[in-house]
């Protein structure tokens, strides 16, 4: 998560998001969802070709466009009951040797920044442990992107300065002399942040 939260750029979240995805699955792949044409571009992926390219030309709703639209994962398993696109998705999973899908939205306060889907050779691959684990990189990946997105639309940075007396209450194992110097801060929840810097 800390590649994620300290990334400069969009293309660094993504690229740590399928970094992610290549410890819990075989294949993973970032795109980004236009609403307007419901069509999915992958731009970062874990491999070259896989089932990333399936969303170049397909006319059909996959699992990762039904996901962005509805700002809900999507999992698929094979053995378990699926119609539709989602069964023809499911098929050519199987195609590529592949048994299982998670699609999840990169999204933040309602906003879909990206979508990403891991898949795995392993059906249940992504029980419930696994998905939260999932959840929580997206959602990370989704604020760190919206901070991104919203610092170039406004194209200006965001200062601040904040001063703890003694003792401090952030920081109780810093010696009053100590100086610490903040490099990087990135919200993670309403009510948490991640700091990155120094102690001098």
């Amino acid at each position: 998560v800390e590649a994620i939260v300290t990334a400069e750029t969009s293309a660094a979240v993504r690229e740590a998001v399928v970094d992610f995805g290549d410890r819990v699955a075989e294949y993973a792949f970032v795109g980004t969802y236009d609403p307007v044409t419901e069509r999915i571009d992958p731009v970062e992926v874990s491999e070259a070709g896989g089932p990333a390219k399936l969303y170049e030309s397909a006319r059909q709703t996959f699992p990762a466009i039904t996901a962005a639209s509805q700002n809900e994962p999507q999992r698929i398993v094979d053995g378990q009951a699926t119609g539709g696109a989602h069964g023809e998705w499911l098929n050519r999973l199987l195609h590529f040797g592949y048994r299982e899908s998670l699609a999840v939205p990169v999204s933040h306060c309602g906003t879909v920044h990206a979508i990403a889907e891991f898949i795995s050779t392993d059906a249940e691959r992504f029980a419930e442990p696994e998905r939260q684990a999932v959840g929580a990189v997206a959602d990370a990946a989704g604020m760190r992107l919206s901070t991104l997105e919203s610092a170039s639309a406004s194209n200006a940075p965001i200062a601040f300065d904040f001063e703890c007396q003694d003792p401090s209450p952030l920081f109780p194992g810093l010696s009053t002399s100590g100086t610490i110097v903040v490099e990087h801060v990135a919200l993670t929840g309403r009510e948490n942040f991640h700091l990155t810097g120094r102690v001098d």
